[in-house]
């Protein structure tokens, strides 16, 4: 189970934000995002923190859920 991807598919839909969005808020582009949530690519540290305050929760609870794949 991807705990992470399965949080933002959740954020999604309870907000109607689409993926474009999020990732501009994340200053990224969609293949940019889609490579960090397959675990491709790694956040850096001001993503990872901008993710975390769209989400609701802490830099280390998504790191949590990220590593738990």
């Amino acid at each position: 189970m991807d705990l992470l991807k399965d949080r933002v598919t959740l954020y999604l839909s309870h907000t109607g934000t689409t993926r474009e969005e999020l990732a501009k808020q994340l200053g990224m582009s969609t293949v940019s995002l889609r490579s960090k949530l397959n675990g491709n690519t790694e956040f850096s540290l001001s993503e990872a923190e901008r993710l975390s305050g769209i989400l609701g929760c802490t830099v280390d609870e998504l790191k949590q859920e990220f590593t738990c794949r």
